[in-house]
């Protein structure tokens, strides 16, 4: 049985990433993914490991839009 492992993706430059396909993904979406393709993504900056219990995208973005902060 292969490990997996869930991240949310917070960039996405391409629909293929260091190998791993995330076509079908939008940034701020939870995937689960096998653990060794997660860890690639996590160390590539791609991702950071899925805190919440839920399969649903965020809303995206940076958090400086979020929270109406502006970046100087």
């Amino acid at each position: 049985m292969v490990s997996r492992m869930r991240i949310r993706l917070t960039r996405k430059l391409s629909p293929l990433l260091n190998g791993v396909d995330i076509s079908r993904q939008n940034v701020g979406d939870v995937i689960d993914l096998p653990r060794h393709d997660a860890e690639l993504l996590l160390a590539e900056g791609w991702a950071l490991p899925a805190t919440d219990n839920k399969f649903e995208p965020s809303k995206g973005g940076d958090a400086a839009r979020r929270t109406g902060k502006r970046r100087q």
